[in-house]
């Protein structure tokens, strides 16, 4: 979600935002990840409890998805129109995520409008790209606008 965030106010306080770097970025995940998985039964179930759970990552832990996250969302849609983003954007994702499919940050890169656009694919990367090597790659790329 942070990434979404991120776009949000690189938007609203362009002045705020020198750079933007995303892990992951995920805007408009409900619609795009979440929303598609649902079966009718889990549609029914979230209307009518206000929850669902979702897979399970890492492992043991459902991931609970709320009506109110959901419809709260999609006021907030960013990627059906182009984003005026006039930061550069960084954007850091791994081929291994299993929550985030990778293409997405082609998606994003397609949608903001600005040209300063870079994305530094992981082949081997998770979604946390938390390992040394994945956190050398970040450092890199904030060391950049340092």
């Amino acid at each position: 979600m942070g990434g979404w965030i991120a776009l949000k106010l690189a938007l609203k306080k362009p002045e705020h935002v020198r750079v933007l770097i995303g892990i992951a970025a995920a805007p408009d995940f409900t619609e795009e990840f979440f929303s598609p998985d649902l079966t009718p039964e889990r549609h029914a179930q979230l209307e009518h409890e206000g929850v669902v759970y979702l897979r399970a990552s890492p492992p043991g832990k459902p991931f609970p998805i709320t009506k109110n996250l959901v419809e709260e969302a999609r006021k907030h849609l960013l990627l059906r129109s182009p984003v005026f983003v006039t930061c550069p954007v960084r954007l850091l994702h791994g081929m291994q995520d299993e929550e985030i499919p990778w293409r997405h940050a082609l998606r994003i890169s397609e949608t903001v409008s600005d040209g300063d656009v870079r994305i530094t694919l992981v082949k081997d990367g998770g979604h946390r790209l938390s390992r040394p090597q994945d956190l050398e790659l970040l450092w890199r790329a904030v060391g950049e606008f340092i």
